[in-house]
């Protein structure tokens, strides 16, 4: 059944799906159109200043160029030879001819007709006299008198006379009236004069205005509303007017606040050739003049114009009025479009609401509804999949509640072998012939076996929790010790060995410790029978081997198989909490058994060169006392003196020549003979013990070496393993012979110590 309130929520989702598709679809569009036109404007502004700076650059070339053109002509005349001759005849005792006089007076007259921007021509001699001068209608206000030159005609005098006939003067620009502030400009270019013999004699200067040489105004465009201003090296500027706000050039002797190009600007456009920058609400645009003339503004500074132009920010500035026409018609057109694209939509979304509602009632739980498909696409196909959904869901359920079966019966079963083989486990740590109590760092119990249990006399149950030096006081000063301690105390009456030994906790790094019971043995010192002494500590290794090997390997099987189990299972399911509870002890006791699983590190061997008849004649030394009490005879005399030294760790060596012997005067009780011989083959020594014992039948000949196997209580059957380790680390070999009633022969074969590489 479809819920009557599914409707409303299937409108509106139509109509935000509608107004989705009108945003997509137009306001993309305006953005990216906002920013398209952005780049256009940018990139027409850029084009502008382009323009400008080229008009700029032209408009310097034909400033230039004027320049040249009145510099070459003067250039030109100074080599005249009216004017050379003149020269010439200065040193005459009556000075030039009249006619020579006449001659370069009329030379200088005919110069200012061809160049009506010249306002005065002056020929100077190197006294500074002024020889001839041209002047055109009124001379100007700063004109010397004659006969006499101002500061600055005398150092274009003196430069033009050093520069040669081939270079020219242009000095900075100067004021009409030098006693104003500003005005109109003069320019004087000053050309050396030779005579007939090639030596400079006078200087021939030619003043002139700027309004020639900077006129006319641009008429471009983009420098009509321009201010433009000329700089030299002398910190006066010449400006004028563009096109649009013509002015007559005025030349100010420095920059005051408030001018349209401050002194900062100014400097700056002189360090550079061309460039642009912002000065407030100015663009400031320059580019150096670059005559073609040699010319020089002093006598070591080449001639440098800068010309720039300020424009009001904003100007130049491409033509956007066709941009944003095509902008608007697309604009238009696209809203035209998504209004169109916008009535489809609603007229093929329209069984949506209806289809919503549907899937609405799938979602809530009912995944047996089946949707009738609408006659439309692409909502048809939505509909059969969410009908293949449904099925899919229903398929998916029935398969996890299978799956839930199937693991809680997995769960069943792992759980039965996990306590089995905890009971196994449990049983084989009460199986030691010693007793096992673990303590936190107070000396509480933690943990015990049976044995220890029942060597105090004390209920296991009662024990678990209780203080250790209660029951033993001895303990309590055997705790806080870095190391291991031991003593042998009175425990019920009956003396009994102890050892505490400290291990790392787990919760906070807290010290924990082992207590090891054990009564010793009538035969105390000759083997394995005291884990404490000094055969002991390799029997007592070997069982922590064993422990590794035996009960490491499954505690961790089981411990990660209660990790699995219990990530599987749901924190709903009812085995979840016993789950827990065994993942959580398998913890704990993987960590108490570390102090088990530690003591079976073995050190590598310290392989060294022995002397084999030295070793046997120590070992049958020390078993001297106990063979002559079981009337046993001891022959080392088949070991020769003069053998091979073995390649053997002494210590290690040593120890397993008296396990062997210990376990053939088990073997003779009632007497016997115990021999060694050794001789060598090769890379090899072959030593054999021989005993007369009652001998071992076939049954357990093959399991002698192996853990835990013995036919003589109270011993733990680790004596013959310890045998097997040292030989396995010594790369030796050993084999056995034996039969009930016959004795028992050991051979073993020993690497010599002659460069053999023992294994690592």
């Amino acid at each position: 059944m479809r819920s009557p309130s599914a409707s409303r929520p299937g409108r509106d989702f139509l109509s935000r799906l509608l107004l989705a598709f009108g945003l997509i679809a137009i306001v993309p569009f305006l953005v990216a159109g906002a920013i398209g036109v952005q780049l256009v404007r940018s990139a027409s502004d850029d084009e502008a200043l382009a323009r400008a700076q080229a008009d700029l650059a032209l408009l310097g070339e034909g400033l230039a160029g004027r320049l040249d053109q009145g510099a070459q002509s003067v250039a030109h005349f100074a080599q005249a030879s009216a004017l050379r001759q003149l020269l010439s005849q200065l040193d005459q005792p009556k000075g030039p001819s009249e006619a020579a006089t006449k001659r370069a007076s009329e030379d200088m007259a005919d110069f200012l007709g061809n160049h009506p921007q010249v306002l005065r021509l002056r020929l100077v001699s190197r006294d500074g006299r002024t020889l001839l001068q041209a002047d055109r209608g009124e001379p100007p206000p700063d004109v010397a008198a004659p006969g006499s030159l101002s500061q600055r005609d005398d150092e274009a005098l003196k430069v033009a006379l050093s520069m040669g006939p081939q270079r020219l003067f242009v000095s900075p620009l100067r004021l009409r009236d030098e006693s104003s502030d500003g005005g109109p400009a003069l320019l004087l270019v000053a050309a050396g004069v030779t005579d007939m013999a090639g030596s400079p004699r006078a200087a021939l200067m030619m003043e002139s205005p700027v309004e020639p040489l900077v006129a006319p105004s641009p008429s471009v465009g983009t420098l009509a509303e321009a201010r433009l201003h000329l700089l030299d090296r002398s910190g006066r500027i010449l400006r004028w007017g563009g096109a649009r706000n013509a002015s007559q050039p005025q030349l100010v002797a420095a920059i005051q606040a408030g001018d349209s190009l401050p002194r900062v600007v100014a400097d700056q456009t002189m360090a550079t050739d061309r460039g642009l920058l912002e000065s407030g609400d100015r663009l400031v645009l320059w580019s150096a003049l670059a005559p073609g003339m040699p010319a020089v503004s002093n006598a070591s500074a080449p001639l440098r114009w800068t010309l720039v132009a300020v424009l009001p920010h904003g100007v130049p500035s491409g033509s956007m009025g066709a941009v944003w026409l095509w902008y608007a018609v697309m604009a238009v057109l696209l809203a035209a479009m998504a209004g169109g694209g916008w009535m489809l939509a609603r007229r093929s979304l329209r069984p949506l609401p209806a289809l919503a509602a549907q899937v609405a009632d799938v979602a809530g739980g009912q995944i047996s509804l089946r949707i009738e498909p609408p006659p439309d696409e692409p909502l048809r196909s939505i509909a059969r999949g969410v009908n293949a959904l449904a099925e899919r869901v229903e398929d998916l359920e029935e398969r996890s509640h299978q799956a839930e079966h199937d693991q809680s019966r997995r769960q069943d079963a792992t759980t039965r072998q996990l306590v089995m083989e905890m009971g196994e486990l449990t049983a084989l740590v009460d199986g030691l012939p010693f007793g096992v109590v673990m303590l936190d760092r107070d000396g509480r119990v933690e943990r015990s076996n049976a044995p220890a249990a029942e060597m105090l006399g004390i209920d296991q149950q009662r024990l678990h929790g209780g203080w250790m030096p209660g029951f033993v006081p001895i303990v309590e000063s055997l705790l806080g010790h870095e190391g291991a301690r031991q003593r042998r105390v009175p425990v019920r009456g009956q003396p009994t060995d102890l050892l505490v030994a400290p291990f790392g906790g787990t919760e906070g790094g807290a010290t924990h410790y082992i207590l090891i019971l054990r009564v010793p043995h009538p035969d105390d010192g000759r083997g394995e029978a005291s884990p404490f002494g000094s055969l002991g500590e390799i029997v007592v290794r070997e069982c922590g081997q064993v422990v590794r090997g035996m009960v490491g390997r499954s505690l961790s099987g089981m411990h990660a198989m209660a990790r699995a189990l219990l990530k599987e299972a749901s924190p709903d399911d009812a085995h979840h909490r016993h789950l827990a509870r065994l993942e959580s002890e398998m913890s704990r006791l993987t960590e108490r058994i570390k102090p088990l699983l530690a003591m079976g590190d073995v050190p590598p061997p310290v392989i060294g060169a022995l002397q084999i008849r030295e070793t046997v004649d120590a070992v049958l030394a020390q078993l001297k006392p106990r063979a002559e009490a079981q009337g046993v005879e001891l022959d080392g005399g088949g070991v020769p003196p003069d053998l091979p030294e073995a390649a053997a760790d002494p210590v290690r060596f040593r120890q397993m020549l008296l396990l062997l012997a210990l376990n053939a005067l088990d073997a003779m009780p009632q007497g016997g003979r115990l021999s060694f011989a050794a001789d060598a083959t090769g890379p090899t020594l072959a030593l054999t013990i021989t005993d007369s014992g009652e001998g071992i039948d076939e049954a357990r000949l093959g399991r002698m070496f192996e853990p835990f196997v013995t036919s003589r209580p109270g011993h733990l059957g680790l004596g013959l393993p310890c045998v097997r380790r040292i030989v396995q680390q010594h790369g030796a070999e050993i084999s056995v012979a034996s039969a009930p009633g016959k004795g028992t022969r050991i051979r073993l074969g020993w690497p010599v110590a002659s460069g053999v590489r023992m294994p690592e």
